[in-house]
């Protein structure tokens, strides 16, 4: 699918150290453009779980700058509901749109089954953890 969107690219499977120094800022001067294929759950759904490392300046996992997108994420971080809400959104439509060195290429989804006389109501958690207070076994 990259090749049909243009790119040529060359497939890199690296053990975790290896990996890790080209995902950690900072990157070196003479390094090719790469495309970083992680994976990222926030199970919380506030961005400040994850805004802050994947898109600030000093973000451990960044692959850009903007001192813009500091700022507003700086104030949303002390902003309460529609105002802290509109700040993260104004940095996501920064580096969506302007920026586009993160994007979204697919949803995870967890399937559960359950067998016919489990009583179990599914939550934001349960790709995580399930708590056996949670679940019920019919008779």
């Amino acid at each position: 699918m990259l090749e049909e969107a243009g790119l040529n690219p060359k497939i890199l499977s690296l053990e975790n150290t290896a990996w890790l120094e080209y995902l950690r800022a900072p990157h070196p001067e003479d390094e090719p453009a790469t495309m970083m294929m992680i994976s990222h759950d926030n199970t919380s759904g506030d961005a400040s779980f994850s805004f802050p490392k994947y898109i600030t300046c000093e973000g451990r996992l960044t692959s850009t700058c903007n001192t813009e997108i500091d700022r507003l994420v700086s104030e949303a971080d002390v902003a309460q509901d529609e105002e802290r809400a509109r700040l993260f959104q104004e940095a996501a439509k920064i580096l969506y749109l302007d920026e586009t060195t993160l994007f979204g290429i697919a949803e995870q989804v967890r399937l559960m089954m359950l067998g016919e006389n489990v009583d179990y109501t599914p939550n934001p958690l349960t790709g995580l953890e399930i708590l056996i207070a949670d679940v019920a076994i019919e008779d």
